[in-house]
């Protein structure tokens, strides 16, 4: 009974002295892993940080040293230049290419490090035009706005070939909402066209206007996605809502929100 007993406290101390020792390790290493980064990062427009995870994207909203360490390729006037080593300071980003010339930064559209082939899409982007007006009507129409005179001023679009079949498509930005106070109904759409016609209707806010900041390819499938940013007035930073939309059977769908 004894030698059972003592049997038993043995156990007990070992079981207690493996607990301990996997707390210990916890604490250790918990740290390591929590700030463990993929060390692949997406910088779009100089204003939105994208870190990859397994599942997808998250977005930076403080440049750290992690960033700061990476070789990336940096595609600015048409160029993309391999190798090249990133700064930020004074709230400005410094470009330097594997020569340690400097890259204008004015002309960096993106920037990114990792084994991701990143398509960069050549696009138009344009301004309202009279050629317009009817989508334009069309697409608000489905938020009951009859009078389109305060949304052309801000009306934008991109044109591109997004799925790849030989016909451009459209996306455009519209709002009436403005840093001026105004009595009137707030409305904000992002809706793509072809051939002419509206085919979606995207996304509808009352009060968080919408603009594209990129096209890209960021998953590798031969299909572009686009970026915008989601309320903002004035100038992005770091923390602005952006958003990420791509096809899935010939629909946008929202792919990656802000949080």
């Amino acid at each position: 009974m004894e030698d059972e007993t003592n049997k038993n406290i043995k156990i007990g101390i070992i079981i207690l002295i493996v607990v301990i020792v996997l707390i210990i390790l916890v604490v250790i290493f918990k740290p390591i892993f929590a700030n463990h980064h993929s060390s692949k990062y997406l910088i779009i427009d100089g204003t939105l940080i994208l870190e990859k995870n397994g599942k997808g994207w998250d977005q930076i909203t403080k440049v750290n040293d992690d960033i700061l360490k990476q070789k990336y390729n940096v595609y600015a006037d048409d160029e993309i230049y391999k190798e090249s080593t990133l700064s930020y300071t004074s709230n400005q980003w410094y470009y330097m290419d594997k020569n340690y010339k400097n890259i204008d930064a004015d002309k960096v559209r993106v920037a990114y490090s990792g084994e991701e082939k990143i398509g960069i899409a050549n696009y138009d982007k344009s301004y309202y035009s009279q050629n317009d007006e009817n989508v334009l009507r069309e697409a608000l129409a489905k938020d009951n706005v009859t009078n389109i005179d305060n949304f052309t001023n801000s009306t934008r679009k991109v044109t591109y070939d997004f799925d790849g079949d030989g016909i451009e498509e459209s996306i455009y930005t519209t709002t009436n909402k403005s840093l001026e106070y105004s009595p009137e109904t707030k409305v904000s759409q992002l809706f793509a066209t072809k051939n002419g016609q509206v085919t979606q209707v995207i996304a509808s806010s009352a009060n968080t206007p919408y603009f594209i900041r990129e096209v890209l390819d960021i998953n590798e499938d031969g299909k572009y996605e686009f970026i915008v940013t989601k309320g903002m007035v004035d100038i992005p930073t770091f923390d602005t809502c952006y958003q990420i939309y791509g096809l899935d059977n010939d629909t946008w769908q929202l792919i990656h929100d802000c949080k």
